[in-house]
């Protein structure tokens, strides 16, 4: 049995990479395809050296979001996610209050974003992510992975 959600996604994307992992009307992924994007995201922040960092999700309920949490955890930090219906007021004082390292949205929510940002978070857009050609093979990619996630503490029974 797994005890956590990314021991899951590691075996699931090795045994399974071709099965359907997700789907939301018209948008399929497979295991592979999931975990290959999640990993583009992780890189994304690992880039920018975070680790055990609050990252807020500025998305509404959607495969891009659920994509967005497995990334932030193969980064070794952890998501809080916010309702893009918040009115600006919450908005504001989650970001004053979390002060997260990175914001994870698109471009299509950036205003109530940028109305309220500082210096000291970044916003990683995931439309700017270039999540094409990749043929990394999911071994490689789950090493490279581990290499975080191996060192952060699972605190759930």
């Amino acid at each position: 049995m797994q005890n956590s959600t990314i021991c899951f996604l590691y075996e699931t994307a090795t045994h399974y990479p071709d099965r359907e992992c997700i789907s939301s009307g018209q948008e399929k992924l497979t295991f592979y395809e999931f975990f290959s994007k999640a990993y583009r995201i992780a890189q994304a922040l690992k880039n920018a050296d975070t680790m055990n960092q609050p990252v807020l999700v500025y998305l509404p309920k959607c495969v891009s979001a659920i994509l967005s949490f497995a990334g932030i955890l193969l980064s070794g930090n952890f998501y809080v996610p916010v309702d893009i219906k918040s009115p600006q007021k919450r908005l504001d004082k989650l970001i004053n209050n979390l002060s997260p390292y990175y914001i994870i949205s698109t471009r299509e929510y950036s205003d109530p974003l940028e109305a309220v940002l500082d210096q000291s978070a970044k916003i990683l857009y995931l439309d700017e992510i270039d999540f094409s050609n990749n043929n990394i093979p999911v071994e490689r990619m789950i090493a490279d992975c581990k290499v975080t996630t191996d060192n952060v503490i699972d605190a759930d029974p």
